[in-house]
Formats: structure tokens, C-alpha cells, sequence
């Protein structure tokens, strides 16, 4: 089987259909629409406009494109310990599974919902329950 593989920038993302498709930079300035951004079942994420990944043209040809990744220099937690998990966003939230520890952090407001209760955990210290 034939296959292309070259890097590639994201400049869109269109999340409101049976599949996410991007529209992605490929080699030299090319303009790649409406292509399957490949992503594992139970974990979905919008990356922001300027992330890297890594496209495929199934059988060479440049209208059957995947695309795998997707990472934002900018965003990407660095210096993950060894073994370690992070589940992050653009914003500066992240859980963060390391060693025996889980961290769940956000600059505002942290809610556990369970049911319908809900805990509320605010920057300024505050806490409260809702049931």
C-alpha cells in the first residue's frame, strides 16, 4: 500500500459532525479540507489553530487524507515525569496522574459533579455543595 506522509499545520477545525475534520497547511503552502483528524474512542479535544501533526494521502493520493496528533508548542505541558499522564487544555487546566498522585488544577473554578451533586472549588478558597 502507498502511502504519503508529511507534516502538517492545522488552520481550522470543523467539530460538529460524525467525524472531526481539519483543514490543514501541507507540504509547501498546500491547502488540505475536510480531512478525518484521527482521534482514540473516549477522549476527544478541539486543538487550537497553529498545531502540528503528522498527515496521510491513503494510496498517494492528496483528496484521501488522515491526519494523526495535532500538538500545540505553546500549550503542551513539558517535562512530564516518567510514566506520567496529563490531561490539559489551552487555558492552563490540566489532571495530572504522576507517580502515586493525581492533580487536578484550573486557574477559576474546579466542579465534581456526581449525579446531582455537584462540589464547588473557586480560586479564592471557597467550597460549596449542591445537592
Amino acid at each position: 500500500m502507498n502511502y504519503d506522509i508529511f507534516r502538517t499545520e492545522l488552520r481550522e477545525t470543523q467539530d460538529d459532525g460524525d467525524q472531526q475534520t481539519v483543514t490543514l497547511y501541507g507540504v509547501g503552502g498546500e491547502e488540505l479540507t475536510r480531512v478525518h483528524r484521527v482521534q482514540p474512542f473516549g477522549l476527544s479535544s478541539h486543538p487550537p489553530v497553529g498545531s502540528h501533526g503528522i498527515g496521510m494521502a491513503l494510496h498517494g493520493k492528496r483528496d484521501l487524507v488522515a491526519v494523526l496528533g495535532l500538538e500545540h508548542p505553546q500549550y503542551r505541558p513539558k517535562a512530564t515525569q516518567l510514566g506520567g499522564t496529563v490531561l490539559y487544555d489551552m487555558y492552563g487546566s490540566a489532571v495530572s496522574l504522576v507517580q502515586s498522585n493525581m492533580r487536578i488544577v484550573h486557574a477559576q473554578k474546579i466542579e465534581h459533579v456526581c449525579g446531582a451533586a455537584t462540589l464547588v472549588m473557586t480560586a479564592d478558597g471557597k467550597v460549596k455543595i449542591n445537592s
